[in-house]
């Protein structure tokens, strides 16, 4: 009984302690490599293209305007060649798509049909 007593005291400080060590706050660690990279975006409103640093555009999307233009000052200026990829299970068709797109070819072609009257 008394054995049985120590092992949850001891099972319960070691959940308290590890719920403690991970809940606590900390220092977010920035990667300077990826801060440092440039990304390419365009402004919605007059068409200006710019780079900011990562480190620059995340902070501007922290604020209430998001990414601001250089030339005319509007925000919610968008990325440029930006592809996201979803890892996961994908059939032969998709793989082939994926494939021809970054080919930059079409995985379809897709004829014009003419209808019998």
């Amino acid at each position: 009984m008394k054995r049985q007593v120590i092992l949850i005291a001891i099972l319960v400080l070691g959940a308290a302690v590890s719920a403690y060590v991970w809940t606590r706050p900390g220092e977010n660690e920035v990667d300077q490599n990826l801060a440092a990279q440039k990304q390419e975006f365009v402004c919605e409103k007059c068409g200006t293209r710019f780079e900011l640093t990562v480190a620059e555009s995340t902070a501007m999307y922290r604020s209430e305007t998001g990414v601001t233009c250089p030339n005319c000052k509007a925000g919610g200026a968008e990325k440029t060649d930006v592809k996201v990829r979803v890892s996961g299970f994908a059939s032969e068709e998709d793989k082939e798509a994926a494939a021809a797109d970054e080919s930059g070819e079409s995985a379809k072609s897709f004829g014009s049909r003419s209808r019998a009257q």
